[in-house]
């Protein structure tokens, strides 16, 4: 299994063997490392013969399916925050990304709507920053809400529709900014 973890500022391929796969890597070196989880949350790891205990708390509720897993690991006296996403998410999101906005010059994406519907509530204003995976409109479309969520962090730079307001597919709903 390839997944992608965000750590800080900094990405890593890593690659988990299962029973007839590659041997384990990151970003393509190979390492010599047995991942077991001991009980729910609680694994053990030894990377190059030195054995770690590692306790991964899961952090927000994981409702998007195509946002980042975002968990919060405990090894060693450290406290790391990660995002992982398995190679499904990430086709997940480049797909939504496809269908529900469009990269613009200058670093701008307008959020449109996936769907016909009614804005059912924009808890966003222009100028406001935002991070990756917050909220931007509420849509609604029969009887169910739908959260459109930020691609990338970046600042509103433009509020297009109000509560309320019926949309049509495609329809352009925001404009985000791209942080620098």
């Amino acid at each position: 299994m390839k997944l992608s973890v965000t750590i800080g500022d900094r990405r890593l391929v890593v690659v988990l063997p299962d029973e007839s796969g590659p041997a384990p890597s990151v970003d393509g070196a190979p390492v010599k490392a047995d991942l077991v989880e001991v009980r729910p949350g609680l694994y053990s790891l030894v990377i190059d013969g030195r054995s770690y205990e590692v306790a991964l708390d899961k952090v927000g509720s994981g409702a998007d399916p195509t946002a980042p897993r975002e968990l919060t690991a405990h090894a060693g006296g450290a406290v790391l925050d990660l995002a992982v996403e398995d190679e499904r998410r990430r086709a997940l999101a480049a797909l939504q990304a496809k269908r529900s906005g469009s990269t613009a010059q200058g670093g701008a994406t307008t959020i449109a709507a996936p769907m016909p519907g009614r804005v059912a509530g924009v808890p966003v204003k222009t100028g406001d920053a935002v991070e990756r995976g917050q909220t931007l409109v509420v849509l609604e479309a029969m009887k169910m809400e739908s959260a459109l969520t930020a691609p990338h962090a970046g600042t509103v730079a433009e509020v297009l529709v109000q509560p309320g307001q019926t949309v049509q597919q495609r329809q352009p709903l925001l404009r985000l900014e791209r942080s620098t």
